[in-house]
């Protein structure tokens, strides 16, 4: 008897919490979506505008780096014209290593601003791309938009869940002050 007992309260328990659940996922009125956050990222205006900005100033450092290679190349051509321990000689080796050294110290510090150009743009990027997304949000009684990175974040999504485009649309025409 006491068994029987014990079974029904399991059964009435768990009929409780299947029901409730149902009730929260099923017939719940929170709208919940989610977006996939590189397309996002690689559609935004100010993404493609900061990605123009850098190329810009790669392309630019490139540019003076070949200009120092190519006086290297001038040098180094020279030195096998030279007569090897000349006075000479040594003062192009000099200028060489010189230049060398000159090259080695430029590249490592353009490399090094470019990374931190990237990662100041990328966060200024993501503030922006997170602020938008929330004005998204609120704008259209969203209760939870999820974002999805391809790192196992959402494993699956129904595309009529997927508001990706909706949100490119949303926070470039913000970015531009089309709203």
């Amino acid at each position: 008897m006491r068994k029987i007992q014990n079974v029904l309260i399991i059964a009435a328990l768990v009929i409780s919490i299947v029901s409730i659940a149902i009730n929260i996922f099923h017939f719940s009125k929170d709208k919940v979506a989610y977006v996939d956050v590189a397309k996002v990222v690689k559609e935004f205006e100010l993404s493609k505008s900061y990605q123009t900005e850098i190329e810009l100033n790669v392309n630019k450092q490139k540019e003076f780096l070949d200009s120092l290679s190519s006086q290297m190349s001038v040098v180094v051509k020279k030195l096998t014209i030279e007569q090897p321990g000349s006075n000479s000689y040594k003062a192009l080796e000099a200028k060489r290593d010189s230049l060398y050294n000159k090259i080695k110290y430029i590249q490592e510090s353009f490399n090094s601003n470019t990374e931190k150009m990237v990662e100041k743009y990328n966060n200024e990027v993501f503030v922006q791309i997170n602020q938008y997304i929330e004005e998204y949000g609120k704008t259209h009684d969203y209760s939870l938009i999820l974002g999805a990175k391809g790192d196992g974040g959402i494993m699956y999504g129904s595309d009529a869940n997927n508001i990706t485009e909706d949100v490119i649309v949303f926070i470039n025409k913000s970015y531009l002050g089309e709203k």
